[in-house]
């Protein structure tokens, strides 16, 4: 069902749909799908929301439709054995934000998030396919295109540009490593090897202040592989939590860029 949805997506893009077009920005901005699983390593029930968030971003290589996976370990599993290297604090009050937006009574693990406003469990598969047909059926409200290079080993140079203006919104930014994979020794899951895709390494969030073209810049990690690593980025209304519009890089090169 899964591919389905996103090979049917692939088909508009080719048409002349998608979100890389460096042409005009004429027409109506196509659906996009920007999905977030929190999760951890010390969570017992995450490997299944993982294995299903890896088999969206390995859909999503192949039909080229623009659905954007990101993953985001939470750190509140850590008090119980394992600490999660991929945890941040940031990614916990994230979910805590939306928990607030969504009028949820509690966080939990793992819950997929589909374009800030659908939440469900995050192994539910069809709960995933209905929510990202949904969002790619609506037209998003605004075009975003993104550059990315290297200008150092430790830093990534990425320029925005976006089709309007919108205010009360802001603009994500997140470096996001595939191919990762965790040796659980302690926890719920001592013992098991897990395996994630598209964990955010670096994550970084623009005031846009009116400007709807700019440089920034990223901080990377010295574990993180960038040559399969790449940049999503997705404007977001700061209250209602919705996605305005997201866009993403090419892997990122192994080098820095030459200046």
């Amino acid at each position: 069902m899964l591919r389905t949805i996103l090979c049917l997506m692939a088909l508009a893009v080719t048409l002349g749909l998608g979100l890389n077009s460096r042409s005009s920005w004429a027409g109506d901005p196509p659906g996009v799908a920007v999905v977030e699983l929190f999760t951890s390593d010390g969570c017992s029930s995450c490997p299944p929301a993982d294995k299903l968030l890896a088999k969206l971003v390995a859909d999503q290589a192949q039909s080229k439709a623009p659905v954007y996976c990101l993953t985001f370990h939470v750190d509140y599993w850590d008090e119980l054995g394992w600490p999660d290297r991929f945890a941040d604090p940031r990614f916990t009050q994230r979910q805590r934000n939306y928990a607030q937006a969504l009028k949820l009574r509690s966080i939990y693990t793992p819950q997929m998030i589909v374009n800030g406003q659908a939440e469900f469990v995050g192994s539910q598969a069809k709960s995933a396919a209905e929510s990202i047909a949904s969002a790619l059926q609506s037209p998003s409200l605004m075009n975003i295109r993104l550059t990315a290079k290297r200008l150092a080993a430790d830093t990534v140079q990425i320029h925005f540009d976006l089709s309007n203006q919108s205010t009360g919104a802001v603009l994500h930014l997140a470096l996001v490593e595939n191919g990762l994979q965790s040796k659980v020794q302690r926890g719920e899951n001592a013992g098991e090897t897990l395996h994630h895709a598209n964990v955010v390494r670096a994550w970084r969030t623009a005031d846009l202040n009116s400007h709807t073209s700019a440089d920034t810049t990223l901080e990377v990690p010295r574990d993180v592989n960038t040559s399969r690593s790449r940049i999503i980025g997705f404007v977001q209304e700061l209250t209602t939590k919705r996605i305005l519009g997201a866009n993403q890089t090419e892997p990122l090169a192994s080098t820095p860029s030459r200046q």
